[in-house]
C-alpha cells in the first residue's frame, strides 16, 4: 500500500489510519518517525555519548591516581623517618660492643631515665669526708664535722692534759730541749697534724713535737672533720 504524507508534519503514514498518527489536533509535540537512517544516526549519537562517558570516567580515574600519589609523597616527606624508625627500631641502636662516648654520662650525672647509675664513674675516696664530691677551685666546700670538737681533749705522752680557753684553743709550753708527743682523746678517728711556722718546731705524723728554736707558733690537729688549734710556746 502506498503511504500517505501528512500535510502538517510531512511524515508518511499508512492509509489504515484515519488521520496522521504523528499529529493530533491542537499544538502537541511532534513525533518523529525513526527510519533506518535516523536509527543509524541515533546509534552513532548514542555511541558518541557512551564514548564521552568512558573518557570522562578515565580522566577522573587518572586524576584520583595522581592525587593519591601526591598524598603518599607528602606523607612520606613528613613522617617517613618516624615510620622507618618504628619498622626497624634496631637500626638506630649502636653496634654491639661499640660505646658512644658522646652520650656517656660523666661522674655524678644521671642516666636517660633520670636516675643515678651507681656503676658510672669512680668510687669516692673512703678517706674523703666530702664523699668524693668536687667543688669549684675558687670556692671552699663546707666540711661538716663528724665529731664534736668540744668533747675532744689533747693529752701528752707524759700524762698531762693541755688546758683550753673559752674559744676552744689549747695551750702548750715546752723547753727547747724537750720533745713531747700530743694525742687527741675522745675519738677513734685518725688525726692529721700541721704546724704554722716550721722554723720554730717540727711535728711528725704521730704528733711528736721537736723544738727548733724559741718562739710561738700554732699547731693544728684535724680529726673527723673538726680542727683543733694548739698554741705552742718554746721557751
Amino acid at each position: 500500500m502506498d503511504l500517505l504524507k501528512c500535510p502538517r508534519c510531512g511524515e508518511e503514514y499508512s492509509p489504515s489510519y484515519r488521520r496522521c498518527p504523528f499529529c493530533e489536533e491542537g499544538d502537541h509535540p511532534r513525533k518523529v518517525k525513526h527510519n533506518s537512517g535516523k536509527h543509524n544516526s541515533g546509534k552513532q549519537n548514542g555511541g558518541r555519548r557512551v564514548s564521552d562517558k568512558k573518557q570522562t570516567h578515565s580522566a577522573r580515574g587518572a586524576m584520583a591516581a595522581v592525587l593519591v600519589v601526591v598524598l603518599l609523597l607528602l606523607s612520606w616527606s613528613l613522617f617517613g623517618e618516624k615510620i622507618v624508625a618504628k619498622i626497624n627500631p634496631d637500626d638506630a641502636d649502636p653496634l654491639p660492643g661499640v660505646q658512644d662516648d658522646s652520650n656517656k654520662p660523666v661522674d655524678g650525672e644521671t642516666d636517660a631515665d633520670g636516675e643515678t647509675d651507681p656503676s658510672i664513674g669512680e668510687e669516692p675516696n673512703v678517706g674523703d669526708v666530702t664523699g668524693g664530691e668536687t667543688t669549684d677551685p675558687g670556692t671552699t666546700a663546707p666540711v661538716t664535722p663528724t665529731v664534736d670538737a668540744s668533747a675532744l681533749s689533747i693529752k701528752t705522752n707524759v700524762g698531762t692534759t693541755l688546758s683550753k680557753d673559752a674559744n676552744g684553743t689549747f695551750d702548750c709550753t715546752i723547753k727547747p730541749s724537750e720533745s713531747i708527743r700530743l694525742s687527741v682523746s675522745g675519738t677513734d678517728a685518725a688525726t692529721t697534724w700541721a704546724v704554722a711556722d716550721a722554723s720554730v718546731l717540727s711535728i711528725s705524723a704521730d704528733g711528736t713535737i721537736s723544738p727548733i728554736k724559741t718562739g710561738i707558733t700554732t699547731v693544728t690537729a684535724s680529726v673527723g672533720g673538726a680542727v683543733l688549734s694548739i698554741i705552742v710556746r718554746i721557751k
